[in-house]
């Protein structure tokens, strides 16, 4: 688009093993390069909360003073979810179809390795 600079993107592969080392799974992601990013032309805000270890300790104490059972709760796509409000534009990574010259794509929800992802997500 014009005005805009595409922010490159790559590919991440990973191999999913079973119990004996076995190939259960072959996934891929694309993952935007998201250290190109300038700040105040393409992100504006990057803030999301995270715990104080006080937080966290005094939790535990509290947990463990009370008998109770203390659970650990993960997200593992929670990124993926998160709609974005600024105009983000990812040049398709190497070995994906080829677009014609001054298109990209139009990031409609985070991905990782994006600067607002973090914060996108915690809205």
């Amino acid at each position: 688009p014009v005005g805009k600079k595409a922010i490159p993107s790559r590919l991440v592969f990973k191999v999913k093993r079973g119990p004996s080392g076995e190939i259960t799974k072959l996934k891929a992601r694309v993952v935007v390069q998201g250290f190109r990013q300038r700040a105040g032309i393409d992100y504006h805000e990057t803030y999301a909360p995270v715990a104080n270890s006080t937080v966290v300790c005094l939790a535990m104490a509290i947990g463990a003073h009370s008998d109770l059972d203390i659970e650990h709760v993960d997200f593992t796509q929670a990124f993926l979810n998160a709609p974005l409000e600024e105009e983000i534009y990812v040049a398709p990574p190497p070995g994906a179809p080829s677009l014609p010259p001054g298109k990209a794509w139009l990031l409609l929800r985070a991905l990782y390795g994006c600067m607002q992802s973090p914060r996108a997500w915690h809205k």
